[in-house]
């Protein structure tokens, strides 16, 4: 399969590549600056932003699917506004109805869907992030409006644990504060929802 890879520079996105390039899959992969991928066989590499439609279109052209991971860091403050998976999503379903990719797995965060008052957890994340989770709940928002094929995955903290190869996934999974996921877990599922797609129109959290 063709991948294109929004959000390649996080560490999610370098092991998703990492990933996908091991089983065989053609991966391009966007990035704000060249060099921060080393050029081979089998991957694509385009410099553009992907707030903008001509990049993401560039992306996108001749893909299977689309892995998008950009947005939530640990940098920023609660206050910070952003817009970057929103747009980016944005400009991805048209393209995808115009027969395009036919598959987007997309990195969104558990407390999504959330009150503060819900859970300590999402009372946690919302003030961490506040306005920034924002994007995400409105990137969400963009894809149930759509009608492409299309999956959330809604991670609590990721770790650099190794791998159980076991892990929960549900629409409403209770996860406790402190409840984590390992990136080589998270990236695996990621993977094979586009390989074998069993989840769509839908957001389902993951954890341990």
């Amino acid at each position: 399969m063709r991948i294109a890879i929004l959000g390649a520079t996080g560490a999610t996105g370098r092991e998703f590549a990492a990933l996908a390039q091991s089983r065989g899959h053609h991966v391009a992969v966007l990035v704000r600056r060249s060099g921060v991928f080393e050029a081979g066989p089998g991957l694509d590499i385009l410099v553009g932003d992907a707030t903008r439609a001509d990049d993401i279109a560039r992306a996108a052209a001749g893909q299977d699917a689309v892995f998008c991971t950009l947005g939530l860091t640990a940098a920023g403050s609660a206050a910070d506004a952003v817009d970057v998976c929103t747009a980016a999503v944005s400009h991805l379903i048209p393209l995808m109805r115009a027969g395009g990719p036919r598959r987007l797995v997309a990195m969104s965060t558990h407390g999504v869907g959330l009150e503060p008052g819900d859970s300590p957890y999402a009372a946690r994340i919302w003030a961490l992030y506040g306005e920034r989770l924002k994007d995400k709940v409105s990137m969400e928002a963009a894809l149930r409006g759509s009608d492409v094929d299309w999956l959330a995955i809604r991670a609590p903290r990721i770790s650099d644990d190794e791998p159980t190869g076991r892990y929960r996934v549900d629409p409403l999974l209770d996860i406790e504060v402190g409840g984590a996921i390992p990136r080589a877990d998270l990236v695996a599922f990621a993977l094979s929802e586009i390989e074998s797609p069993r989840l769509t129109s839908i957001a389902v959290s993951i954890a341990t």
